[in-house]
């Protein structure tokens, strides 16, 4: 029985975790620079950064990042600098 309660315990732990992580996750989206997804082409689309060096002020957006829709998938070059900012990218495009 104390095992099932130590049990219960740790997955509404790592429950509560995960859903933190979500929550932080999507705020963080929320506070990013803004990112507008360019069509170049036939399944083709551009990200560009922001010029200047990396900072909070930027959410360090400062390179440039593309995609190109296939048959198979979509195939992303540069997923820019933190993973907030690919997870932004994935949801424009």
């Amino acid at each position: 029985m104390l095992q099932l309660i130590r049990q219960s315990l740790r997955a509404g732990v790592v429950v509560l975790g995960l859903g933190l992580c979500a929550w932080a996750s999507a705020a963080a989206l929320d506070g990013l620079a803004p990112m507008e997804l360019q069509k170049v082409g036939k399944d083709i689309y551009f990200v560009q950064g922001q010029s200047g060096a990396a900072s909070s002020a930027n959410a360090e957006f400062i390179s440039n990042a593309g995609a190109v829709a296939t048959g198979e998938g979509l195939v992303v070059f540069d997923t820019l600098g933190t993973p907030a900012l690919a997870a932004k990218m994935r949801q424009l495009i």
